[in-house]
């Protein structure tokens, strides 16, 4: 057998070493590489990550929402509703196509505007948005609903006309986004005392946004300013004329 220099001994293993390094090195990636793609694969299928792996969690399904009705025949709209807006805590959303106060407190369409201001006043949220007629189509309803909207806001209420191209017919109130009022009551003497109307009272369990989002979708259109806001605006309009007159006559 040929003697090896020792020189030669120290190459062949220093080689070996080497070898046995590089081989490791290309196994240990090798099993990374197939534990990414079977990882990857896993999620594909559906099957859950392995623990300690971040992973965003799926949205929650929305719970079902229950709807409990209660049908209001003739007068019996008023005083429920009046209670209703007594209770709110948080927002009260009226879309109306007709709202037409009276003369004297003991009114029922003042009763409920004075409950709506009340509310306001508790801190309650309060919006309210009702028919504009388009041009000079049914004066008798702009003025009645004018008439409201400016009774309402002196009390702060935040109320306004719909878009004059669309009709709003809705006779729609939704408190704290949970108790629905729909029908066919208008605010009206008539409606809340005489006529045949029937209207129903929808409890929503667990509250329902739908109904509010609807009312505030018809309020952010913008409609045309009440009587009293077009002569405010007018007089304002006058008096920069006068003081630019007056500034040039100088």
């Amino acid at each position: 057998m040929t003697n090896r220099r020792p020189e030669a001994w120290c190459l062949l293993a220093l080689g070996a070493v080497l070898l046995g390094a590089t081989a490791y090195r290309f196994v240990a990636r090798s099993e990374e590489r197939m534990g990414l793609i079977e990882s990857v694969w896993e999620r594909l299928r559906g099957a859950p990550a392995p623990p300690g792996e971040g992973r965003r969690a799926a949205p929650a399904p929305s719970p079902p929402v229950e709807y409990e009705v209660e049908p209001l025949i003739g007068r019996e709209y008023f005083p429920c509703l009046k209670a209703e807006l007594g209770r709110a805590a948080k927002s009260i959303r009226v879309a109306m196509y007709l709202i037409d106060p009276g003369e004297g407190r003991d009114h029922p369409v003042n009763q409920l505007l004075d409950a709506l201001a009340q509310a306001r006043r508790r801190g309650v949220s309060v919006e309210v948005v009702v028919e504009c007629p388009w041009e000079k189509k049914a004066p008798s309803l702009k003025r009645k609903n004018a008439a409201a909207l400016d009774r309402l806001r002196r009390q702060g209420v935040s109320a306004v006309f719909d878009e004059p191209r669309h009709c709003l017919h809705d006779k729609l109130v939704v408190i704290d986004d949970r108790v629905v009022f729909i029908g066919n009551h208008n605010w009206t003497r008539e409606a809340l005392t005489i006529h045949d109307e029937v209207s129903a009272r929808i409890v929503c369990r667990p509250a329902d946004p739908r109904f509010g989002r609807y009312i505030g979708y018809i309020g952010a259109i913008g409609g045309e300013e009440t009587e009293e806001g077009r002569k405010a605006m007018l007089q304002q309009f006058q008096k920069e004329l006068l003081k630019r007159s007056q500034r040039e006559a100088r």
